[in-house]
């Protein structure tokens, strides 16, 4: 009996010693915000923070259009860190609950044996106008210490500015390979709606910007 009430006091105090002793904590799942981003990473953040914290007027319900950020100097040229750059603004401005739309998407999906693609940059593949509200774009320069870049959003209708943000992108954060410069292809605005359009013949005169083979860019 007295064995009986011994195992049984045991017990009772192993249960009562566990229950004292705090639960180990989960380790915490780790997500991309828990890494260290990169330089270019951090930068866009930062522009994209800036320019939630500056917009005026826009709204969730608002359509946005992002376009390449461009060549401050001709603002008809743009690069790959360009395209890059507009791409990381449509995941800030969509995580943040705001209507983006993709009007490189031709609303189909086109299956080939290289892959399937729902996107395309040819404008003979997509629709002819869409509704937009706010359009946001970006420009960039070189300056000997890396790149400068300058974020605006604006009316697509009255073309006023209503949310703007700055940024400094290092050389460290850039590729050591040059920028790659891609074809333009004219969009213009008609009634709030941005549409797509065949790209202008190149002007006749001397100032004309033309690539390093002699073809329009």
């Amino acid at each position: 009996m007295n064995k009986r009430l011994l195992i049984a006091s045991l017990a009772v105090w192993g249960l009562a010693s566990c229950a004292s002793q705090p639960l180990p904590e989960p380790e915490p799942i780790i997500t991309y915000s828990d890494q260290e981003p990169t330089q270019l990473v951090g930068a866009i953040d930062d522009m994209a923070r800036q320019l939630l914290a500056t917009r005026k007027f826009v709204t969730l319900e608002t359509p946005i259009a992002v376009t390449s950020f461009v060549e401050l100097k001709s603002l008809q040229k743009t690069s790959e860190l360009g395209n890059q750059m507009a791409e990381s603004f449509i995941h800030h401005l969509q995580a943040n609950g705001y209507r983006v739309i993709e009007y490189k998407a031709p609303g189909y999906i086109k299956v080939t044996d290289e892959g399937d693609f729902a996107l395309s940059r040819d404008y003979e593949e997509l629709t002819g106008s869409f509704e937009i509200d706010y359009i946001l774009t970006g420009t960039y320069s070189a300056v000997p210490q890396g790149m400068m870049v300058n974020v605006r959003m604006f009316a697509a209708e009255t073309k006023i500015v209503v949310a703007t943000a700055q940024g400094f992108v290092p050389n460290q954060a850039l590729s050591k390979e040059p920028i790659k410069k891609t074809d333009h292809q004219a969009l213009r605005m008609e009634h709030g709606s941005l549409v797509r359009s065949e790209p202008d013949a190149p002007p006749s005169n001397n100032n004309s910007a033309e690539n390093d083979d002699g073809g329009w860019l």
